[in-house]
């Protein structure tokens, strides 16, 4: 039996149809090509965000609560919009003004949200549309590395990663965030590349942009292209020219330029907060926050769960081994930012599954590149032809993880998971069939799944919490004009709610 959805069936028909029309293109040599690919992978991720219907809990139903609130009023970013002295002291689950996370993403899927409305595929689109762009970028960034071949095994490879398909379908936690970050690096990389290879300075002014989204996403490491440009630069001191160091400068400023302004703005309207928030993102490095703990080996094994060690091993030897002759090869570069992203998160005290996601693009690129340059030693073609395309479902099959897409969905139908997608389900049926668009009514105790306020205010317009307020705060509430409505399940309500005629229960079965 299969829990996968008509819609998603569908969609993944399609994406069949466009990967089909990608090989005849790539066989042809058609520009088209790169349409095909576009195709190929939105179908492929929208057929993944169709899986699941309900917003995941850590922390895809947090961003997206965030996000409608900005679509109402964005210049304060909320999550919490609400009689603000009920949440005095609370943690960033439970905040008003919202500066978690940087807002380029959170801007993004609001205006998706304003545009479509309160869906769950709404809220997804955003990424989506980014991977598939980005996608497209790869194929570029491969073929104009070293050939087609490159272009075609990277984007593929790339294309059916699952960890880009978890993130973008939300499942995975930092969802959109990460999904957005590890695409504009990326696509920083690629504009480094095309100005490195044309000199065309608004391959400059792009990277720049990218750079400031980047760090618009999710901080400072989206700087990371400036650490290989940088390096390039003092390496060849022997040929020196300002016009280099100019360029970067000129990245580097307009990446300043576009990042600078919000952190400025919530300083100064949100002064409290906006320092709470920059401290907070300074303890990550220091200290293990909220129990992400793991050794210096973290991540490197995490990297396992995507590619194979021989072949990680077998692309460092051919790297070494070649070096003389590769050595002015933008791929150095590539796996030089990968490496360092990867000692950067390992020495940080917090980990996180997906703090190295932008790596992983760059090591698709890398290890594309070896490979087809391995494959062009065999003297005859024939056979190099059939190895390459071997190679290319053997390494998709590899990044894909069909056996953990399939169990991180519950499409075997594991009793875990088919048990874990009943319990939304109830929530989200209990939310429509009792939830409302009157904005003065107050639901209490909502924490029918953990956090269970938060979906409930999505989809929509009651204020919710997932605490019972005491009688003081419950009068207070009253005064400002909420009627209030408690939910009732596990442990009994306590007096000063159930004595209270003028609350209404909901029980929760």
């Amino acid at each position: 039996m299969s829990l996968i959805p008509n819609s998603s069936l569908w969609c993944f028909t399609i994406y069949a149809v466009f990967a089909l029309l990608t090989l005849y293109f790539y066989w042809k040599n058609k520009k088209a090509v790169f349409f095909s690919t576009f195709g190929m992978s939105f179908f492929l991720g929208l057929g993944v965000v169709l899986l699941i219907p309900f917003l995941w809990i850590w922390d895809e139903q947090f961003h997206a609560l965030v996000a409608k609130h900005i679509a109402e009023d964005p210049l304060h970013p909320q999550l919490m919009n609400f009689a603000p002295w009920l949440f005095e002291g609370k943690d960033w689950d439970e905040q008003v003004t919202w500066l978690h996370k940087q807002p380029f993403f959170l801007y993004s899927i609001a205006l998706s949200i304003k545009i479509f409305g309160t869906k769950v595929w709404a809220v997804r689109l955003p990424s989506l549309l980014l991977y598939a762009l980005t996608s497209v970028a790869v194929y570029d960034f491969g073929a104009r590395l070293k050939d087609k071949r490159v272009g075609l095994l990277a984007s593929w490879m790339f294309i059916h990663c699952f960890m880009f398909l978890e993130l973008l379908s939300g499942r995975m936690t930092t969802d959109h965030n990460d999904a957005f970050f590890l695409c504009l690096i990326l696509l920083s990389f690629w504009t480094h590349f095309r100005f490195q290879e044309s000199k065309n300075r608004r391959w400059v002014l792009l990277t720049g942009l990218f750079v400031g989204l980047a760090i618009l996403t999710k901080w400072l490491v989206g700087l990371l292209v400036f650490a290989p440009w940088g390096l390039q630069i003092v390496l060849n001191q022997n040929r020196f020219r300002w016009s280099e160091w100019k360029s970067l400068l000129t990245s580097l400023g307009i990446a300043v330029l576009i990042a600078l302004p919000w952190q400025i703005y919530t300083l100064v309207a949100f002064p409290e907060t906006a320092q709470r928030e920059l401290s907070y993102n300074q303890e990550h490095f220091w200290v293990p926050l909220e129990g992400h703990r793991g050794n210096f080996s973290f991540h490197w094994l995490n990297l396992l769960e995507t590619f194979r060690p021989e072949i990680l091993v077998l692309t460092i030897i051919v790297l070494v081994v070649f070096w003389k002759k590769w050595k002015e090869s933008y791929v150095y570069h590539l796996f030089f930012s990968a490496l360092l992203l990867l000692v950067f998160y390992s020495l940080a005290a917090t980990k996180m599954y997906a703090f190295i996601a932008p790596s992983i693009p760059l090591f698709i690129l890398t290890i594309a590149f070896v490979i087809v340059s391995l494959l062009e030693m065999i003297p005859w073609k024939i056979i190099s032809n059939v190895l390459f395309a071997l190679v290319v479902f053997w390494m998709v099959n590899m990044t894909l993880r069909p056996d953990r897409i399939i169990d991180d969905y519950g499409l075997d139908v594991t009793a875990e998971m088919a048990n874990a997608k009943d319990l939304y389900w109830q929530q989200m049926q209990f939310i429509q069939k009792h939830g409302d668009d009157n904005p003065k009514r107050l639901i209490i105790n909502a924490n029918m799944r953990q956090h269970g306020n938060i979906p409930w205010m999505f989809f929509t317009e009651n204020k919710v919490v997932r605490f019972i307020p005491t009688r003081v705060q419950l009068e207070r509430l009253k005064r400002e004009g909420y009627s209030i409505t408690a939910i009732r399940f596990g442990e009994e309500l306590p007096e000063h709610v159930l004595g209270d005629t003028s609350i209404e229960i909901l029980d929760f079965n």
